[in-house]
């Protein structure tokens, strides 16, 4: 897991992992916080683990996610940043290695349904209700940009251009990365009006500032 800076109020910590705990440290110091037991082995069933997402955050709570149908939770820091309790799980919103974005009040990425399979979801922060799940091609990673999300599914390449909508999947334009080998595993990246895709040794570049 990359680590995430925290910021919120007179809170400010590195939000990191182990394998099995999310843990918060204090930057100037490397003091623990606290930390929190994610993986419990009574609950998985895969061989292996694997935690590959960065926790998003929005003023006092922390979403974290690893997909393999082992839920997904919210975590509210308590005032005096001594420590997390849950808010809310979601066995549905098991997002596997691709990352999740929020905006506007909703979580938006993909799930997890097997290795090679997931579908499209919105989640509502603040309740965890699942506002909608669709199946678009296949499962896959998400960035956002001037008010517009680009989907970069794993299996075929396809690239989606999402408008945000918690009432439905609105895909606006969609095309096929052709070029490179192997899985699209590698995130999409934007900078100065580029996306970037990387797809095994090819990387191509997309102007989408006009």
């Amino acid at each position: 897991v990359s680590p995430a800076l925290y910021e919120y109020g007179t809170l400010r910590y590195i939000l990191a992992a182990t394998g099995t705990h999310l843990v918060a440290l204090v930057p100037e110091t490397g003091k623990i916080a606290w930390s929190y037991p994610y993986w419990k082995a009574d609950k998985w069933d895969q061989n292996g683990l694997i935690w590959a997402n960065t926790p998003i955050w929005n003023k006092d709570e922390v979403f974290i996610t690893m997909g393999y149908n082992y839920n997904a939770v919210m975590l509210k820091i308590n005032p005096d940043g001594s420590g997390v309790s849950e808010k809310y799980t979601s066995t549905v919103f098991d997002n596997h290695h691709h990352g999740v974005v929020l905006v506007d009040g909703y979580v938006y990425g993909s799930n997890w349904i097997n290795n090679g399979k997931g579908n499209w979801v919105c989640m509502d922060w603040n309740s965890g209700e699942i506002k909608w799940e669709t199946q678009w091609e296949n499962k896959g990673s998400i960035v956002f940009a001037d008010g517009l999300f680009y989907l970069y599914e794993e299996k075929q390449g396809n690239v989606g251009l999402v408008h945000p909508n918690p009432e439905k999947f609105d895909l606006i334009s969609s095309f096929r990365v052709t070029g490179g080998t192997g899985p699209h595993w590698a995130h999409p990246f934007i900078c100065d009006g580029k996306l970037f895709l990387r797809h095994g040794e090819v990387l191509m570049v997309y102007d989408i500032k006009k």
